[in-house]
């Protein structure tokens, strides 16, 4: 289960950053292009946080449904 779980941690990490890649590269655009002297947290709307809540919790399920598909799950043995 340890093992699943790392692999469960690690591939929603990687889906994490693959959805970030356009706003990291929209970053790293502005870093260069334009004086920036730092950086601010806006908060959202409670609307767009359960948004982001429900999409942060649907990567954690299809992460665990992948870490089961990439380690083979020993079926139960009550069958």
């Amino acid at each position: 289960m340890l093992k699943r779980l790392l692999v469960a941690t690690s591939v929603f990490f990687a889906l994490v950053l693959v959805l970030h890649i356009p706003t990291i590269i929209i970053i790293c655009r502005t870093f260069f292009k334009e004086r920036v002297f730092g950086l601010a947290f806006v908060l959202g709307s409670p609307l767009e946080n359960v948004v982001r809540i429900v999409v942060i919790l649907l990567l954690a399920t299809i992460a665990f449904w992948i870490s089961g598909r990439l380690i083979k799950v020993p079926s139960d043995p009550m069958r």
